[in-house]
C-alpha cells in the first residue's frame, strides 16, 4: 500500500518573516505556529507524519557537520488545512486554507 505524502514545493522566493529563535528546530517552530493558528496547544495537534517528515524539514535548514548550509531558500506545503511556508528557522508563515465549511480544531 502506497503512503499518502503531501508534496513539498521548493522555491527561491522569500515573502514573509516571523520572529523566532534561529537556534530552535524548524519542526518545532512549524508545530508551534500551526498550534497558534489552530488556537490549540501543540500537544493537541494530530501527528503530522507521514504527511510531513519533520526530520527531513529540519535537515533542509540545518547546517551539516561540515558547516555547509542547504541551497534551498523556501519550502511550502499544506497540512491540517493550512499552508506552511518555511524560509528558515525564524521565517515561518502559517496561513489557513480551510473554508468555513471545513472542520476546525477546537480546544
Amino acid at each position: 500500500m502506497a503512503e499518502s505524502v503531501v508534496p513539498i514545493v521548493v522555491s527561491e522566493t522569500i515573502s514573509t518573516m516571523n520572529d523566532g529563535a534561529a537556534t530552535e528546530r524548524v519542526s518545532t517552530r512549524v508545530v508551534t505556529e500551526l498550534a497558534n493558528r489552530k488556537n490549540v496547544d501543540p500537544v493537541d495537534l494530530p501527528p503530522l507524519y507521514p504527511e510531513v517528515d519533520l526530520d527531513a524539514l529540519d535537515s533542509l535548514f540545518h547546517p551539516s557537520d561540515t558547516g555547509a548550509v542547504s541551497a534551498i531558500d523556501r519550502v511550502t506545503f499544506e497540512v491540517l488545512g493550512c499552508e506552511v511556508v518555511v524560509e528558515g528557522p525564524s521565517r515561518i508563515t502559517v496561513q489557513s486554507t480551510a473554508t468555513e465549511t471545513e472542520p476546525r480544531l477546537v480546544k
